[in-house]
């Protein structure tokens, strides 16, 4: 068995799917050794931690011949992919000219409103499909009765992100923001398809306590684009919060645990809406659960998959009103803000990339128990 992740990405990226694929493929390196190759577009890896093939195209239908070629070459039996049109290619150029005997998987991130041609050819034809979340999963399972789908969300490297508690001091002092105060963080992109992530309420609470008379409450927020900083430092002028609200440009993703070990608060308040209420599996989420620190999340059924009440404390997706009555509880009660973050770092032992490799390819029957 020997497994080919196809993908047309390039790599380095500041795009979060793109080091997703990494990760995902070091992890399956390590599990398979040789019995698995990265191939993609053009992929320059940080470290050399897998098998890559760039093969320097980004048209779909050539690069699903050079990938088939690929798997000749090296007696691939099993296609894994997120890119739906790269598959389609690759299974029709392989029923009319290769013939190879491969089994094709399809790692769905959305159930799109309006399905291409490509989307459901695929996904009626692929061996297995894998699905973040489990309301994705029974969404798929509707439209694509007779196949086979898993849940299998995103993951964490551990060994990462449960590290930083060193920094705390040196980086509020960088940043600074007062040793004493109490910090509430927001790590990773701030929009998506441009929509606030709820980074907006994470100020709006802030401002709120103020006005409540809690006045040593800060945000800290770590990923804005140049734009997004300017935008989100206005905010905070706007709500006289300008000096208890730090905006910080993305930071290289092995920085990222330094900024959350200065936090006192993890927060997540994604809005209500069909992509965050139904297929979102942010990393973010497993990297605020493998630091430690006391998480607040939308109540919302995608996250419900990971989080609950022992774990997290779970608002009303918009509420600012639910985020600043959270961030209260968690100020007043220190005991809980720690057992609340020891069971979420516990929690995250479940979701590492070595598992997810090891669990998927234990659904596509390329290792046995």
């Amino acid at each position: 068995m020997k497994l080919l992740y196809a993908t047309s990405i390039t790599y380095p990226s500041k795009y979060a799917n793109r080091f997703q694929v990494l990760k995902m493929s070091e992890a399956w390196y390590r599990l398979l050794g040789d019995k698995f190759i990265l191939g993609g577009r053009n992929i320059v890896p940080e470290q050399k931690q897998s098998r890559i093939a760039s093969l320097k195209t980004s048209r779909s239908f050539l690069l699903s011949w050079r990938l088939l070629k690929l798997a000749k070459g090296e007696f691939v039996t099993h296609v894994y992919s997120r890119e739906e049109k790269l598959i389609f290619f690759m299974m029709i150029y392989n029923k009319l000219f290769f013939r190879l005997p491969l089994a094709f998987a399809f790692e769905a991130h959305a159930v799109p409103e309006h399905k291409s041609f490509f989307y459901t050819f695929v996904l009626k034809r692929v061996s297995c499909i894998v699905a973040l979340t489990s309301p994705m999963k029974q969404e798929l399972e509707v439209l694509f009765p007779n196949q086979k789908i898993i849940v299998e969300p995103d993951a964490v490297d551990l060994e990462v992100f449960k590290s930083g508690g060193e920094e705390r001091d040196r980086i509020r002092a960088e940043l600074g923001i007062p040793r004493d105060v109490f910090i509430v963080g927001y790590t990773g992109s701030f929009k998506t398809m441009g929509m606030d992530k709820g980074v907006s309420d994470i100020f709006r609470t802030i401002a709120e306590l103020h006005q409540k008379g809690v006045t040593n409450v800060y945000v800290l927020a770590v990923g804005a684009t140049p734009l997004e900083k300017n935008e989100y430092e206005r905010l905070a002028q706007e709500l006289s919060i300008e000096s208890f609200a730090c905006v910080v440009t993305r930071v290289p993703w092995q920085k990222l645990p330094q900024y959350q070990q200065a936090c006192d608060i993890l927060a997540m308040p994604f809005p209500h809406t069909r992509h965050f209420d139904l297929y979102m599996s942010p990393m973010k989420l497993f990297e605020y659960m493998a630091s430690g620190k006391p998480i607040i999340a939308s109540d919302l059924p995608s996250v419900r998959d990971i989080l609950n009440s022992q774990n997290s404390v779970l608002i009303e997706a918009g509420s600012v009103e639910g985020l600043t009555k959270a961030v209260v509880q968690l100020i007043n009660d220190q005991e809980q803000a720690q057992k609340i973050g020891l069971q979420s770092q516990n929690d995250a032992e479940k979701y590492t990339w070595d598992k997810r490799a090891e669990r998927i390819s234990l659904e596509l029957g390329i290792v046995s128990k």
